[in-house]
């Protein structure tokens, strides 16, 4: 049986002119549809402040929550706090020469009913994510945090001979 494909969108014929507000909930099904690897779970909610206007639109969002990552030292699960808040504009294009879509700009048809953001929000979780995705100090799995403290022991005590005439270099 195939999944229905979760869609964060936002009416555009449906609502007045004026500022509106929606909110999503994203959960491991979502995570899962858009194969965010780096992801194993989520509980984010995404709030859209979107101002509705004759020939522009704008849309402000923030992402507050949590994401399951593996651990980048010990890869057991690992909780992350995701905080994040961007905004852009979707202009009614003219024509289909102006579909050129700038950084901050998106351009959308004037018949268009509804505008799809997933893949907005999909991008806004990956770089929400902390480039050290650890747990807190003492937190790891004790089994790795032991063979690492050894493997580096280990590293500290072995001297390449090459160098160890001028280990004693600075005892005069």
């Amino acid at each position: 049986m195939k999944q229905k494909k979760i869609q964060c969108k936002i009416p555009l014929q449906t609502i007045q002119e004026g500022i509106h507000e929606f909110t999503f909930i994203i959960e491991k099904t979502f995570i899962e549809q858009y194969t965010i690897e780096e992801v194993l779970d989520a509980n984010i909610t995404v709030v859209v402040t979107f101002r509705k206007q004759t020939q522009l639109h704008h849309v402000n969002y923030s992402i507050t929550g949590t994401a399951v990552v593996p651990c980048d030292r010990c890869l057991d699960d690992c909780t992350v706090t995701l905080e994040m808040s961007d905004s852009l504009v979707l202009k009614i294009a003219a024509s289909d020469n102006e579909f050129a879509d700038s950084e901050d700009v998106y351009y959308i048809q004037s018949d268009d009913t509804e505008v799809d953001i997933s893949n907005l929000i999909y991008e806004s979780i990956i770089l929400a994510l902390p480039l050290q995705k650890i747990h807190p100090e003492g937190m790891c799995n004790k089994e790795i945090e032991k063979y690492i403290r050894s493997e580096e022991q280990k590293k500290n005590t072995t001297i390449d001979s090459r160098w160890e005439s001028l280990q004693n270099m600075f005892d005069n």
